[in-house]
């Protein structure tokens, strides 16, 4: 059986951004006008006139939290978090944020918050106490593009660039020295905790430190493109 939905069933918009699944088992959609949650009957929509508001309702990225709580950000570079019984708190220029388009975000095992901040770099946000860290990339900074931070099962953080795969060195945001060709990478770890990467045409693992050789697609070209600052 296939269904689909569009504005006439309840979305508040036909172009969706993201989608993820939080803890309760509720889907989520980032839409261009709104924050929408939607429980396998209807849907309702989170926007800048809902109770509770958001800042802006243009919804960029999305993180399902450790918690049971949703991570979410809006094209005016605002960082929300949703908590279940619908309570809403955000961080924005007036929290330390630097108002930069947000591209994606993730939060690791310690409940920090990677924001990939575009054209600027890689933010950390510890939502406990409201401290931002700013991590410009020692190389490219002007063109910097995250691509889905990811953290490895050693606790390393990682985000794809246009410029290629970064890691975090302390306070510092370094290109890895991985053998791979210049250009677009990204990486994406696996319920089982094993990283991937893809860059190009092919497609990594990484074992012991290093990327492994897995597969390549015949005259596929690049297999991620960016489009309006967003991996597609």
């Amino acid at each position: 059986t296939h269904d689909s939905w569009n504005s006439r069933d309840g979305l508040p918009h036909n172009t969706i951004l993201g989608i993820t699944q939080s803890r309760e088992g509720y889907l989520w959609l980032a839409t261009w006008e709104g924050l929408v949650r939607y429980n396998g009957n209807e849907f309702r929509t989170f926007d800048r006139s809902s109770q509770p508001a958001l800042r802006d309702s243009a919804i960029s990225a999305m993180h399902a939290g450790r918690d049971g709580g949703l991570w979410f950000a809006d094209s005016r570079g605002n960082l929300g978090r949703w908590l279940p019984g619908d309570t809403m708190r955000f961080w924005g220029r007036a929290e330390g944020l630097p108002g930069n388009g947000i591209d994606s975000l993730y939060e690791d095992d310690r409940g920090q918050v990677w924001i990939a901040l575009n054209g600027a770099g890689l933010g950390r946000l510890q939502p406990a106490t409201g401290r931002f860290d700013l991590l410009k990339p020692a190389e490219h900074g002007a063109g910097f593009v995250g691509i889905r931070p990811v953290q490895d099962e050693a606790g390393r953080m990682w985000v794809g660039s246009l410029q290629g795969l970064m890691y975090v060195e302390g306070d510092r945001l370094l290109l890895a020295d991985l053998g791979l060709r210049p250009g677009v990478a990204w990486p994406y770890r696996a319920p089982d905790g094993r990283m991937w990467v893809v860059a190009g045409d092919s497609l990594y693992f990484m074992q012991g430190g290093k990327l492994r050789h897995w597969r390549s697609v015949p005259q596929a070209g690049q297999w991620v493109g960016i489009t309006n600052g967003r991996s597609v």
